[in-house]
């Protein structure tokens, strides 16, 4: 998980493959500790404002799978977060556009 603009709490993985421990604001960190993009495998979480339905969790899902870099996306609408796997480092501002562009708004 990488962090965008303002501080986040890192969460670790559970035995589901949930990560427990976040907190609210703009989640975009590393597990590491801050952003590198070197390790495929860590998960990017963001936290989203407007979703209300499952149409809103496709258009998110659609929106963030359509960014090249950008793959296992999955949107959890009771959290309201989108977590997602980079293959390479993707520009934060694309990711903010995209989600505006689907009609939502990334939280902070």
């Amino acid at each position: 998980m990488h962090t965008i603009k303002l501080p986040a709490q890192r969460g670790k993985p559970d035995s589901s493959g949930s990560e427990n421990g976040r907190k609210a604001g703009i989640i975009f960190h590393n597990a590491l500790g801050g952003f590198t993009g070197e390790k495929e495998k860590d998960m990017t979480t963001i936290k989203i404002k407007g979703m209300t339905c499952r149409h809103c969790v496709m258009a998110v899902t659609k929106a963030l799978g359509g960014i090249d870099g950008i793959r296992d996306v999955q949107v959890d609408l009771e959290k309201g977060e989108a977590a997602f796997t980079e293959e390479k480092p993707v520009d934060r501002a694309l990711i903010r556009e995209r989600i505006v562009k689907a009609g939502f708004d990334v939280a902070g």
